[in-house]
């Protein structure tokens, strides 16, 4: 049997995605034109792909978790397993979403009390607002994420006893074939229409193929072979790192480089297996790197941002709604409060709400 390894170092790259997704929204909602559109920091004006790397991460993260839940009890596995796995992601996930979304309806935006307020509450209790697309950011619009995210969890609820025996090679083809499908399809009843197009993908089937090859990754671990992938030699990291940037260079040029993303129906349609290939590989590089001794205490408030990752992504719209209606601050003074604020908010939510919920109700 596989070892069970915890890849504390997924956290670097968890903190990372979420201070992404902050910056991101930042420069999208202020129209900040004089960031920097050129360089490393180009990235950060294309942060929305910090998304598509959680959703690999959280295939890859809770692959792994579901094959050891399984074979970690011989008395019905498979029940003991679906509930295992129920609380906890129960415990993980919906606290902390709910709760966010009542100090956005109670504190940034009191109207929506008044406005289909039972139909808004139905939805998003039931995680269904993106299938219509009128309510799908009306509360903390970054909650759309975790649609698809909660939606693959059932169907890890359901098939993952038949999804860790199958062979991975119709993993890949199950995975990628159904959201090349559902992506063309899509712009087959929008076509040229961004909005439409982009909020129809942000369901399951749209981004099956981020979450499948997060998964598959797992299942390569949990082979002879795998690993061996993973094994943290300088040869794997050099070798895995330069294929990484390899790829996600072909993914910057192919993305910038298209006038009209969403009008050019194959790069739509193509584009994000790529670009989740590219995550996998650096999921891949960063499980095989051995960070000990004062390296990794300089690196600790990297791990720590990872650790409340979820917190920063879910408390940081709500901030920025409330920070951007100071007028008058340069938008550097602004970024910097913005960060300083959700990492603190973050962080009180984490300590004194999200791990004592799971300290109490997850299953060891």
């Amino acid at each position: 049997m596989p070892i069970r390894n915890y890849f504390d170092n997924i956290n670097l790259l968890r903190g990372f995605a979420a201070i992404s997704v902050v910056i991101y929204h930042f420069i999208d909602v202020i129209k900040w034109n004089e960031f920097p559109s050129s360089g490393a920091l180009l990235w950060f004006r294309a942060g929305w792909m910090a998304v598509d790397l959680f959703f690999v991460i959280s295939g890859f993260v809770v692959g792994l978790a579901i094959y050891f839940d399984i074979n970690s009890t011989d008395k019905s596995p498979i029940k003991s397993y679906r509930k295992k796995f129920f609380i906890n992601r129960f415990v993980r996930i919906i606290p902390l979403y709910f709760l966010t979304n009542l100090v956005v309806l109670i504190f940034i935006n009191p109207n929506l009390i008044f406005d289909h307020l039972l139909k808004n509450i139905f939805l998003h209790i039931f995680f269904l607002q993106n299938f219509f697309p009128e309510y799908r950011g009306i509360l903390n619009g970054v909650t759309w994420s975790l649609v698809p995210e909660l939606q693959f969890y059932a169907i890890l609820l359901f098939f993952s006893p038949w999804l860790l025996r199958v062979r991975i090679y119709y993993l890949i083809a199950i995975f990628v074939a159904t959201a090349w499908i559902a992506r063309y399809g899509i712009t087959m009843m929008f076509p040229h229409e961004d909005s439409s197009l982009w909020i129809a993908t942000t369901n399951i089937l749209g981004v099956m193929d981020e979450f499948g090859i997060g998964f598959i990754l797992a299942r390569i671990y949990l082979t002879p072979w795998g690993l061996k992938l993973f094994r943290p030699t300088i040869f794997n990291q050099i070798f895995w790192l330069f294929l990484a940037l390899v790829i996600g260079y072909i993914c910057q040029s192919m993305y910038w480089n298209i006038s009209d993303y969403y009008a050019n129906v194959y790069p739509f349609v193509f584009y994000k297996t790529l670009l989740a290939f590219s995550f996998g590989l650096v999921v891949l590089f960063f499980c095989t790197l051995k960070i000990t001794g004062f390296l990794k205490q300089a690196l600790y408030p990297l791990y720590y941002l990872g650790t409340i990752s979820y917190g920063i992504y879910l408390w940081h719209m709500p901030i920025l709604s409330s920070i951007n209606r100071v007028l008058g601050v340069p938008p550097i003074y602004e970024l910097a409060i913005l960060l300083l604020i959700t990492i603190f908010i973050a962080s009180i939510s984490w300590f004194f709400f999200e791990k004592p919920i799971i300290a109490k109700y997850r299953k060891p």
